[in-house]
């Protein structure tokens, strides 16, 4: 499983004699030694500058700096050790050497402390993109990163590694001796109640307006921040207010084609062969819907390939962070999202159904058995034809039959149904498409939803008005469906129907 993991060093506001936390994001557009070498050491630089002479400000002036603005600014500072390291940066890029200038690099920490006599904490993230680190062209990397290994052992520059775990775990173990030097430690996400309060959070921050999550949501995500993230942007784009089965087509979006269908399909790509994608999809759907153990002898035959294939296919799926292997064994990697993304992919490239079948089949899975925000209800579609609203009506009132709602209240809503239909509706051409209906009762307020494909339908203060002669409180919601229309009528403590 790739793990994401964001580490920030300490507040710049505190005093930090103790140790300078150097954070360095390995960057892909930065591959090469020289690059990477010259962004590493500046970045170094300036946060070591901004953090021994407690001056934040510092960490904006790198980004554009040359090595000869960064001597200035280190004498302006008052650094000598640093216009030093700038100095014999240059002397060294000048000759030409890529391997000696990533060395040189690389041991530009212990430098710093040997001067100021404060260890630094090293923090290098997305770690993985080192692997391709090449020195005079593209493809020649030569194993740069195992330079690494010179200067972890140290223990006034301690070094934490992030990234995707099987490419760390093979770099580490396999390709290098790092793995001696490290201690492994596997970071849990987000545990108890903190996924839903992050998501809350971000909704607050974004001002947009929710149910309570429907059961099952946050629980899809696994406490991984990068997830609820990608979740709560996606909700921005589609909208201001959500209901349960919004929230759900938001979802349904991320993991059809949002960013984080996005995401895990550009990881797959990268790692999967052309030619092997439709058998490793194959096997990946077979991984994630099994109840029992797969018998990996009986692939090659199940899947159609050959024994060599197989391993090629395995190979590759544990490089992208979609399986776990063992030493005997093979599985899916704990991961919902991903696990819903495979079954969407599968359903759509291999048995080319409708994306209304596949939201059916993987969000209906997550819904069944549970009552829809713990509340009575019922649901009704229909269809955009002549009369449908007598369809409609005449099932509020077997539905307010059932609930036990007095006949003149039921009565009035049913009137303001009628009018929603054969005015606002009418006045704006009729309803485009299916008309999804959703009647609720909860204490003693019964509420009538109706979702239509129209974007934006006007309701006039006219509307309004008129419609409150029947209803207690109309609302207008704009969704990712089109436009929903709330009518919500109070029952009398008296008349209200007793639940059990």
């Amino acid at each position: 499983m790739r793990r994401l993991i964001t580490v920030k060093p300490p507040s710049l506001r505190e005093r930090h004699d103790y140790v300078i936390p150097f954070l360095y994001t390995v960057d892909t557009s930065r591959i090469s030694a020289r690059d990477f070498s010259r962004d590493y050491i500046s970045e170094f630089v300036i946060q070591s500058l901004a953090c021994l002479k407690k001056d934040h400000s510092l960490t904006d002036a790198g980004v554009y700096c040359s090595p000869e603005d960064l001597m200035r600014l280190a004498e302006d500072r008052g650094a000598g050790w640093a216009g030093e390291i700038m100095e014999s940066y240059m002397q060294i890029d000048a000759t030409g050497d890529p391997a000696g200038l990533l060395s040189y690099a690389l041991s530009v920490p212990y430098r710093c402390y040997l001067d100021s006599g404060v260890p630094v904490l090293v923090i290098l993230d997305d770690f993985h993109k080192a692997k391709d680190l090449y020195g005079d062209a593209p493809g020649d990397n030569g194993n740069l990163w195992r330079q690494f290994e010179r200067v972890v052992g140290s223990r006034y520059t301690p070094h934490i590694f992030s990234g995707s775990r099987p490419v760390l775990d093979r770099m580490f173990f396999e390709e290098s001796s790092l793995g001696k030097c490290l201690e492994l430690i596997n970071l849990p996400g987000l545990g108890g109640n903190e996924p839903a309060g992050f998501l809350k959070t971000l909704f607050e921050l974004y001002g947009l307006n929710a149910a309570d999550e429907p059961p099952g949501l946050i629980d899809a995500f696994g406490g991984n921040p990068f997830y609820i993230k990608s979740f709560a942007r996606a909700a921005r784009q589609a909208g201001r207010e959500f209901s349960g089965d919004d929230l759900w087509d938001v979802y349904f979006g991320e993991i059809t084609r949002g960013k984080l269908c996005r995401y895990w399909t550009t990881m797959l790509k990268t790692h999967i062969p052309h030619e092997l994608r439709t058998p490793s999809l194959n096997l990946l759907y077979l991984l994630c819907t099994a109840d029992t153990g797969i018998d990996t002898a009986k692939l090659p035959e199940t899947l159609s390939i050959e024994p060599d294939e197989l391993g090629r296919i395995i190979n590759a799926l544990h490089s992208s962070g979609a399986v776990e292997t063992g030493f005997s064994r093979i599985g899916p990697v704990d991961d919902r999202v991903l696990s819903d993304i495979i079954r969407a992919l599968y359903h759509r490239e291999i048995l080319g159904e409708h994306a209304d079948r596949i939201r059916a089949l993987i969000i209906g899975d997550k819904t069944a058995g549970s009552e829809k925000d713990g509340v009575p209800s019922f649901d009704i579609t229909i269809p955009p034809a002549p009369g449908s609203e007598l369809v409609a009506v005449k099932s509020l009132h077997q539905i307010a039959l059932h609930f036990d709602i007095p006949p003149d209240a039921a009565g009035q809503v049913q009137i303001a149904l009628i009018e929603l239909f054969a005015d606002v509706f009418a006045r704006n051409g009729g309803v485009p498409g299916s008309c999804r209906l959703e009647f609720k009762l909860k204490g003693n307020v019964f509420s009538t939803e109706i979702t239509t494909p129209r974007e934006n339908l006007p309701v006039t203060d006219d509307d309004r008005g008129y419609l409150r002669e029947y209803i207690d409180e109309l609302r207008v919601e704009r969704t990712t469906k089109g436009t929903r229309v709330i009518l919500l009528k109070h029952l009398s403590r008296r008349s209200a129907p007793a639940l059990s």
